[in-house]
């Protein structure tokens, strides 16, 4: 009866603190049912009512079991009841034991599950208790050969340094021509019908630094890069560009040292025995002039794109709209024995602040890619106009004053404006959604204008979008070919899997060995095309035969090439993962952090038909990547050396810290701030800080120089530089 009691109190609590909505609803109803539901039952539904075999069964239930049971037992045999009761006993015996199991289970499952968080859990390191990297620093008076490098890391710091094997007061500098990756192209000149002009040759010298430190993510010796076993210093890179000469020889002023230094060892460009650099004078070049001359130079070695009625296609000077030679495109046959062109296209805006820097990197930039290969790249500078105001596509007047007031005089050829508004016109089925960013803004949207570009654009297979604070400290056109080589030679198999996370050389030795891991942890690898609705792909379908399978995509040319992996944003925090249009709930996208990449002309038309027919987008960095993911195209993640200012434990480490599977973009929830020691990325701290050390902005690379020379650093990528 107690136990009656109590459950029956329960009972009533519980019907008593149901809400009076929600999945109980049923459930509340049913409990609270009182005898005048039943008050107006007519006379044949009482007679129609089943009878009850017990009179009593109208009692309250605290009286009727207990006459149940007497009742029950009193008509059966004592050998029957017993046999009854040890059954009942038993059930009851049996349920108590499940309902203990089950709870010492749940117990287990949620004990083990704690564990496995625990195990699980990135801790995060002290990073900035780490010792810091100095041997970047180490001068030209300290080089040494790489095969005799002793990294500061990974190793643990030098007890003894190196002595460098070829230890020179002022080690010499060797030019470096690169007229050797393009044979067949006619050579072009910088000189003008004013100004006969040499052309530019960087310098650089043997070896690198003592102590010099291994790439962290990506390998130099992937890309060829250290085969050539070679460092520049600041004279080296951009002498030749107008670097440490006055104004009054076609310089720009900058790296002039004090008279008191202009003889002491430490510095070489154009006052020291050590560096023979040249003095070009610049005063009026104009670099769209050189481009275009170039290129027809070498016209016979590139494709001629036509109209239906073969007349050829001028290249376009504005982009106004969608261009009427939007399904221009190039056969097969007709590329053949061609050689495919690159736009270059600089990414800036009105009322961007040219410092000389950024004059001697545009300088290098063109003179490095358009001319050092004979016209197969193309500078562009890409200028958005924030005023919409201002009509420059219905003024000409308009739009020259914007150019001549925001861009060197020397650069202004090589300008194409648009504006937010030229988006919102062209894509006007694009209708703003929930997000704070503008759909068309250039923050949620910059592809647009690159899209137009290129659809503006036949002449060119392959767009580099290149965003204005990037540095390279090498020569530009073989870097960007590695690039290229590389991506061209990826097959497809397990490629998705492969661009989804870091190589770390220290962690998983050679890139065999680590394509090797990739494929045994990922059995079930993505191939082909996973379209969103009513979208037909565009990309090859894979082959069925194995053997096919394994060679697929074995140099076929990339459509997008990034340098940063790709990952799903809907695993991860990243605050902009839900910033898209268009698409299913849950559909699946990639992101690659940081715009600075190369696309095939194809993609570019598919990312506009995305945009203007399906009414589809997606975030800057996610576009691209998505696109490929969707339609089948090749997409490949390159692992180009980044290098971090601090000593790491080891590799092992820094892969639990950036390849974990709970990501918030490379790293669990706090991870992203990893970054901001290294080299590259969106927010990196580091590649800024090391360049203009190298760069002597600060002042203090003197005192530093005397002691160690110049700084002299290998080839690499830096993003973002900022002055």
């Amino acid at each position: 009866m107690a136990l009656h009691r109590k459950h029956s109190r329960e009972r009533q609590s519980l019907s008593s603190n149901v809400p009076p909505f929600g999945p109980y609803d049923s459930l509340a109803d049913s409990s609270h049912h009182d005898n005048t539901d039943f008050e107006e039952e007519n006379d044949y539904e009482k007679m129609a009512r089943p009878r009850s075999r017990y009179p009593d069964s109208n009692l309250p239930l605290r009286q009727l079991v207990p006459r149940y049971f007497k009742t029950v037992f009193s008509r059966r045999s004592g050998f029957v009841n017993a046999i009854i009761v040890g059954v009942v006993f038993s059930g009851v015996v049996i349920v108590l034991a499940v309902n203990s199991y089950n709870a010492a289970t749940a117990r287990a499952v949620e004990a083990a599950r704690k564990a496995a968080e625990e195990a699980n859990k990135v801790v995060y390191p002290d990073y900035n208790s780490y010792p810091l990297i100095d041997s970047y620093y180490n001068g030209l008076f300290n080089l040494i050969n790489r095969s005799s490098n002793t990294p500061q890391w990974p190793s643990s710091p030098l007890s003894t340094k190196p002595t460098p094997e070829n230890f020179n007061p002022l080690p010499k500098s060797h030019p470096y021509d690169a007229s050797h990756l393009t044979p067949d192209a006619v050579p072009c000149s910088f000189s003008d019908s004013s100004v006969t002009r040499a052309s530019p040759l960087l310098r650089r010298f043997s070896g690198l630094p003592a102590g010099f430190p291994q790439s962290v993510f990506g390998s130099p010796s992937l890309l060829g890069w250290d085969a050539e076993d070679v460092c520049y210093d600041r004279y080296g890179r951009y002498g030749a560009y107008g670097y440490g000469y006055p104004e009054s020889e076609g310089g720009l002023g900058v790296g002039l040292p004090p008279l008191r230094r202009r003889t002491e060892r430490s510095e070489g460009g154009h006052f020291a025995e050590g560096m023979p650099q040249q003095k070009i004078d610049w005063r009026g070049i104009n670099w769209a002039d050189l481009q275009s001359r170039c290129v027809a130079l070498n016209a016979h070695r590139f494709y001629q794109p036509k109209d239906e009625d073969g007349t050829p296609i001028k290249p376009a000077k504005k982009i106004t709209g969608v261009s009427e030679h939007i399904d221009v495109q190039p056969s097969a046959s007709d590329l053949a024995g061609k050689a495919k062109r690159t736009a270059i296209l600089v990414r800036m805006w009105a009322g961007y602040k040219f410092t000389p820097n950024d004059i001697l990197n545009l300088r290098s930039l063109i003179s490095e890619t358009a001319l050092a290969s004979g016209g197969e790249y193309q500078v562009h500078i890409l200028l958005h106009v924030k005023n919409d105001d201002i009509p420059i596509f219905a003024d000409p007047a308009a739009y020259a004053r914007t150019v001549e007031e925001n861009v060197p005089e020397e650069f202004r050829g090589l300008v194409t404006l648009w504006n937010v508004g030229l988006s919102k016109s062209i894509y006007s089925n694009l209708k703003q959604d929930g997000s704070h960013l503008p759909i068309h803004g250039v923050y949620r949207s910059s592809f647009m204008p690159v899209q137009l570009f290129a659809l503006a654009h036949p002449e060119y297979q392959y767009f580099f979008n290149w965003e204005a604070d990037v540095r390279l400290t090498g020569h530009v056109l073989p870097m960007l070919r590695s690039l290229e080589t590389f991506a061209t030679k990826q097959p497809r198999l397990h490629l998705w899997e492969r661009s989804s996370s870091f190589y770390i050389p220290t962690l998983h030795g050679s890139y065999e060995g680590y394509s090797k891991m990739i494929r045994r942890l990922n059995p079930d690898p993505i191939l082909g095309a996973l379209p969103p609705p009513d979208s037909t792909p565009i990309g090859p379908k894979p082959p069925t035969n194995l053997t096919e399978l394994e060679t697929w995509g074995i140099n076929e040319e990339a459509d997008l090439i990034t340098l940063m992996p790709f990952f799903d944003p809907s695993k991860t925090h990243w605050n902009l993962r839900n910033t898209m249009a268009g698409y299913p709930k849950n559909f699946p996208l990639r992101t690659s952090i940081l715009a600075h990449s190369r696309l095939s002309r194809r993609l570019l038309r598919q990312m506009h038909l995305t945009n203007a027919a399906e009414s589809r987008t997606a975030f800057t960095e996610s576009l691209p990547v998505s696109t490929c993911l969707h339609h089948g195209l090749k997409a490949v993640h390159v692992p180009h050396p980044v290098y971090f200012d601090r000593m790491w434990k080891d590799g092992k480490e820094v892969g639990a810290f950036f390849n974990v599977e709970r990501m918030d973009v490379y790293g669990d929830r706090q991870g992203e701030w990893g970054f901001r020691g290294g080299t590259w990325y969106a927010n990196a701290r580091f590649g800024g800080d090391l360049y203009k050390a190298w760069w002597d902005r600060d002042g203090k690379e003197g005192e530093r120089e005397g002691k160690k020379g110049r700084m002299c650093l290998g080839q690499m990528f830096m993003h973002p530089v900022k002055w």
